[in-house]
């Protein structure tokens, strides 16, 4: 896929147009290359927006209003629709300076079917990262909508992560919202959690918009703040893997397919015609010598 980089001092930003994807954030020290971002095996992304939704839409159906939406399962072996349009599509590059990119991706109407258009900017701040998105919803009725990130980090054997949250929603065996409760001891994040042997994939709801990962045996780590419309936080490491996804996001599991009412948390958020709703994310690493 194209590619190109911003840069800032010592650290590059690789950027595909395929997705809207960053394919490598990478700070340069001493000869030594500190990789914020991973990219899993057989990808090409390390991060990449999650537009017009986030998780998965069981089956890719649901009705909204009188409607009845039919989404194609657009991630084999996966039946379910999953993550939105944004990270399968070409993005149109906008603008372009040393330090920060813009791009648009523009959704005419489909399977999905509200016109909307997506920007989003890429901007390097001295090391920091800073990833925005800006949605409208082009067409004349309101858009169920989520937006999120879902950036890959580098798993280790001492790595933790500490992050503000109130409560976790409650998942099916296929991985679709059916509750919500309070954080179990095991899972809490208050105080730096450990992910060494952990097989995870939760989404924690109420998150405060600030998390930190460390990885003590490279003397480093990242803080990650999040602004505007998200409040959920997945965690997702697989098993055997040798990342963690820790990715913010609007809408919970199939929030599409509940009644907001059954639930004291939003479980996906409304967009009205003409109407802009925005989301940013800042990366900030950190050597700590």
């Amino acid at each position: 896929m194209p590619e190109f980089s911003i840069e800032s001092g010592d650290t590059e930003v690789l950027i595909g147009t395929r997705g809207g994807a960053v394919c490598r954030y990478v700070t340069s020290v001493s000869g030594k290359a500190h990789h914020w971002l991973v990219r899993p095996a057989g990808e090409d992304a390390a991060s990449f927006p999650l537009v017009p939704f986030c998780s998965r839409i069981r089956e890719g159906r649901f009705t909204f209003g009188s409607r009845l939406v039919r989404l194609p399962a657009n991630n084999p072996p996966e039946v379910h629709a999953i993550h939105g349009h944004g990270f399968q599509r070409e993005w149109e590059l906008v603008e372009r300076t040393a330090r920060r990119a813009v791009l648009r991706y523009r959704h005419g109407g489909s399977a999905w079917p509200w016109a909307y258009e997506v920007q989003q900017t890429l901007a390097l701040h001295g090391r920091d990262l800073s990833m925005s998105l800006e949605l409208l919803n082009c067409s004349d009725e309101p858009m169920p909508y989520g937006l999120g990130f879902h950036p890959h980090f580098s798993k280790t054997a001492a790595m933790t992560i500490k992050a503000g949250v109130q409560g976790v929603w409650l998942l099916d065996e296929q991985l679709m919202t059916i509750g919500e409760a309070q954080v179990p001891e095991q899972l809490s994040l208050s105080s730096g959690f450990s992910l060494a042997d952990m097989t995870l994939d939760h989404v924690f709801q109420g998150w405060d918009g600030s998390a930190v990962v460390r990885w003590p045996e490279r003397r480093s780590e990242l803080q990650i703040t999040g602004r505007g419309c998200i409040s959920n936080l997945v965690l997702y490491a697989p098993a055997g893997g040798h990342f963690v996804c820790v990715e913010p996001i609007s809408n919970v599991p199939d929030g599409f397919n509940l009644a907001p009412a059954a639930f004291k948390n939003p479980v996906f958020q409304l967009l009205a015609p003409g109407a802009v709703a925005r989301h940013s994310l800042v990366l900030r690493p950190r050597l700590l010598g």
